[in-house]
Formats: structure tokens, sequence, C-alpha cells
């Protein structure tokens, strides 16, 4: 298809056209060549805050807050070049040669890639900076509830922060600020049983003044729970149990007196219900001599309250009434011998075997009212001599018994 461009340039409408476009076109050029110089404002320009090699740096000191500083920045110069500039071809720092100390600041600006044929102008000039070193500080949590009370029969301990510290960081001026981290728990009224709630947290500062604080400064954990324990109590009887009595010895009428003959406990919750008598360990009847005074620590659990804070119970064995003798025993008995063994008596007697007891019983006790037995049941038993433990006991005399422990040295050899 071929353009007519006679009939075109007959054309009214087309003429205009494009005498409007010529126009533009010389306008541009004219402009572009007879006025080179031109101006363009860039917008959201990132300005850097660099403390490297500065006092700021040696004094430990940081920007607080907010570090993402933009500006606008007009440029003049070659218009071919301003036009053809993007915010990334400009750098734009801040002069903290100033800083020197903790404080407020007002930082000039200044272009530092600026090429020499254009010129700069940054709106804002400068900007206000605040600077402080970073501390973190440990500070103890205490914590706090409404009123509360206990019914009768329970026990009010004192709440207490889990975590019990919490670590503080920030700006120095504020962190210096704080000597005290207070957790209160939304808990008041009557309670029976332990209470577990998150708590507020707040800080003070030495007037005991609330402290607020903008987010740059934090702390952690994050969360902190306030314990209320609450203990239900009861008193209940102290025992203890003998070992390495007799047999046949009348352990029930044997007479002594405890120190404290029961004792007032508290137990989280209602565990205390369940406890009926709390022994306070055993005692070697082997030891027991007329006077003997045992004694024997109280120990609970670490959840459990010693309310009345007993921590030992003496055991008082009586003197009046009591007598002792010394004897020697040959009648020595050995039962339970290994079948594979032959078992020999070394040592064919004991000496100086103390008998105690009733005074009126003792002094009429001989040897023949002694029972010496060697019982190898629970003992290991090889070819050679070894020392072995010896039962000695006073059958059908009442409270009477041997103190101390003895032992006999045995020779084995195999069949």
């Amino acid at each position: 298809m071929k353009i007519n461009f006679k009939k075109l340039f007959d054309n009214n409408k087309f003429i205009v056209i494009l005498s409007v476009l010529i126009a533009v076109v010389a306008f541009f050029v004219v402009k572009i060549t007879m006025v080179p110089v031109g101006s363009r404002t860039l917008s959201d320009v990132p300005v850097t805050i660099d403390l490297a090699g500065t006092a700021a740096e040696k004094a430990d000191l940081s920007v607080i807050g907010d570090t993402d500083f933009k500006v606008d920045v007009t440029v003049t110069g070659t218009r071919s070049i301003v036009g053809g500039l993007k915010v990334a071809d400009i750098q734009i720092e801040a002069n903290t040669a100033v800083v020197t100390k903790a404080g407020t600041y007002q930082l000039e600006l200044e272009v530092v890639n600026g090429a020499a044929d254009l010129t700069y102008e940054i709106s804002p000039g400068a900007l206000t900076v605040n600077f402080d070193t970073i501390i973190s500080k440990e500070i103890e949590v205490t914590a706090e509830t409404g009123n509360l009370t206990v019914p009768e029969g329970f026990i009010l301990e004192i709440p207490f922060a889990q975590p019990e510290t919490v670590t503080v960081q920030g700006p120095k001026t504020d962190v210096e600020k704080i000597v005290k981290c207070v957790a209160r728990a939304d808990v008041s009224g009557t309670l029976q049983e332990t209470t577990v709630s998150r708590g507020e947290v707040s800080f003070y500062d030495a007037n005991n003044n609330k402290l607020e604080f903008d987010q740059y400064l934090t702390y952690t954990p994050q969360t902190i729970n306030v314990t209320v324990p609450v203990y239900k109590q009861k008193t209940v009887p102290l025992t203890f149990a003998f070992t390495n009595v007799p047999d046949g010895f009348p352990i029930d009428q044997l007479k002594y007196e405890m120190s404290h003959s029961e004792i007032t406990i508290a137990t989280p919750n209602n565990a205390v219900d369940s406890i009926s008598e709390l022994s306070v360990g055993n005692i070697d009847f082997r030891k027991v001599d007329v006077g003997s005074v045992i004694t024997l620590d109280v120990n609970l659990p670490s959840s459990y309250r010693n309310v009345d804070n007993i921590t030992q119970v003496t055991v008082t064995f009586p003197s009046e009434g009591m007598g002792s003798k010394l004897l020697t025993i040959s009648n020595l008995n050995i039962v339970n011998t290994p079948a594979e063994y032959n078992i020999q008596l070394v040592t064919n007697r004991l000496s100086n075997v103390k008998i105690v007891g009733d005074a009126d019983v003792v002094k009429e006790i001989t040897a023949a009212d002694v029972v010496a037995s060697i019982d190898l049941m629970d003992t290991t038993v090889t070819t050679g001599q070894f020392s072995v433990p010896v039962k000695i006991s006073v059958p059908n005399k009442g409270l009477v018994w041997a103190a101390g422990e003895y032992t006999v040295v045995i020779r084995a050899s195999e069949k």
C-alpha cells in the first residue's frame, strides 16, 4: 500500500499534528543545547551512620532507636547526567566525629560519592540521633499478690517468682536506673492449694518510682510466673525401728524416752492426709546399753515443711534399775553350715561379753544362760580363715541382752 503524501499535506488536521510534534522536538533540542543544566529531587535516599574508627566506637556507643534514616536530595548539574541518576547512585553519611559520649546529637549530613560537576542539597541537612552504650543487667524478681488468707490448718508461704531473675538489656542510661523488678499476680482471697499465675512485670528506681521505657529496652525471659505456696499441716507421731534384735527378745517391753514424740509437718495440697506417722530411722539394738542416748536425724522430702523445726530426736534408755556384767562365753554354736565345707572354730571363746538389763535378773545370769550363734546362712564361705559375726541372746530371761558387737574367726575347708 503506497502512502499519498500529497493528499496528507493537503489535509489540514495532519498539518496541525505534524506542526505540534516538530515544535515539541525543537523545544527539547533547543533546551538541551542552549540550557544544559537541570535539577532533580530524589526521595528516600538512605543515610549511613558509620562509627568505625571514631571516638564513639572507642566509647562503645551505639545508635539508640531507629537507624533507618532517609532524606530527600536535590541534585543540580548537567541535565543528561542528572536525568539518569537513581537513589542507589547517591551515598549519604552522617558526620559522627562530634560523638564522644552518650547523649543526643545533631549530625550533619554529606554526600560522600558526589561528582565534581554536580551539586547536592540534602533535606533535612542534619539528623537528631541518640547514642548510648548497650548493657545487660541481671535483676532479682520480687513476687507480689493481692491480699491472701488460708483456712485453719493451712499455711500460707511467701510467694516467689519463677524464674527468680530477669536479664534487662538496653541503653546504659536507662538500665542503670533499675534497682527492682516486681512480678505482680492477680491473685487474692482465701486459698486452700498452691496457685501459679502469670505475673505482670514492672521496674522501679531507687525511689520506688515505676519506670516506663520504650521498645529499646528489653528483658528476658518475657514470662514470669508467681507461685503462691499453700501447705496443709498435720501432727503425726515420730517413730523408729530396731534392727539386730535377738530372737525372742520382748522388744515391746523395752522402756525409753524420746525427746520428741510427735511433729507437725505440712505438705503441698493434701498429701499430708495420707501420712499417719514419720519414721526417723533405725537403731541398731547391739548399740543399746545402760543409759544409752542415741540421736536420730529428722529428714523430710524437699517439698515438705517442718513446722516445728525439729531436726533431731534423741532416744534415751533407762539407767535406773538396770545393771550389767561381763561374761566369757565358751558355748559357740555354728548353724547353717554349707554342705560342701568343713567348718572349724579358730576362736573358741568370747571374752568380756557385756550383758545388760534388769539389775535383779542380770546378777543371776551365768554363761550357761547365754546363747552365742554363728549363722552362716548369709555368709559367703570360701576356703581359709575369716571373721564372722556372732548373734548373742539370753532367752527366757526377759529384758536382758548383750550390748556390743562380737565376732569369731572360723576356718573353712572343702570336703
